[in-house]
């Protein structure tokens, strides 16, 4: 969702420490990574400052590229929870203006195009798996989304998507997503492509289960530990009432 978000929750963002033996092309510095995104939120849903240097993820034709931009953070006029006068919200857009798919940050990251396979949210239905093309010559990846059974005092199905390749003739698998009930629609892949330019794909999912409640999980192929495809680095999450 787009609009501000009613925050009943507290913002988390998980940082998740780039390992410097990572196979990562580019050097990760202080080894933090974050999420964020352009848009308008409740004040106490923001923590970036005015001012701060994060990099866009800026699409053109299915192509995206980053760039190195300055963000601004105004304060707004917050019509849930603001009486008359009030200015509580904030408004998160970059200078300059434009409209980045996410804003990234991390130490060490470059400006420039990213080979990209989604470009645009897509949700992955149950029965209908997702084919992406292979990266650098490797297998080919596979989304598959399936709905798990309803839970004991639930109302809707559950859902897991999952994430398949195959490595020197051997099947791959990662379960991504094991969402024990959602409460109106599939959660949608943001983005999919190399954005750490390893040669192997990456994602941005959303990984919140609730209307209310919105979560953009980074997922990167350079963190990957025990034989997994990727690992979630990072996310933010706005919660709902």
């Amino acid at each position: 969702m787009r609009g501000l978000v009613a925050a009943c929750f507290p913002v988390l963002v998980l940082i998740g420490a780039w390992s410097r033996a990572a196979a990562a092309p580019y050097p990760v510095g202080g080894d933090s990574i974050a999420i964020i995104r352009t848009g308008d939120f409740h004040g106490n849903a923001v923590e970036s400052r005015d001012g701060e240097r994060w990099f866009g993820a800026f699409d053109s034709a299915g192509v995206t590229t980053l760039r190195e931009v300055t963000i601004l953070v105004t304060t707004i006029h917050d019509d849930v929870t603001d009486r008359a006068g009030a200015d509580t919200g904030k408004r998160i857009k970059i200078e300059g203006g434009g409209e980045p798919i996410f804003l990234v940050r991390s130490e060490g990251m470059s400006a420039g195009p990213v080979t990209t396979r989604i470009a645009k949210p897509r949700q992955i239905e149950p029965g209908k798996p997702m084919r992406l093309a292979a990266l650098r010559g490797r297998a080919d990846y596979r989304l598959v989304g399936r709905w798990l059974p309803m839970r004991k005092g639930y109302e809707n199905r559950g859902y897991r998507l999952a994430i398949e390749t195959t490595d020197a003739r051997k099947k791959r698998s990662q379960r991504l997503l094991d969402l024990g009930t959602i409460d109106e629609s599939i959660p949608p892949v943001i983005w999919a492509g190399d954005l750490d330019r390893d040669g192997r794909l990456d994602l941005v999912l959303e990984i919140g289960n609730h209307y209310g409640v919105e979560d953009w999980g980074l997922y990167l192929s350079s963190r990957a530990t025990g034989g997994d495809l990727m690992t979630l680095v990072a996310h933010r999450r706005h919660g709902g009432c």
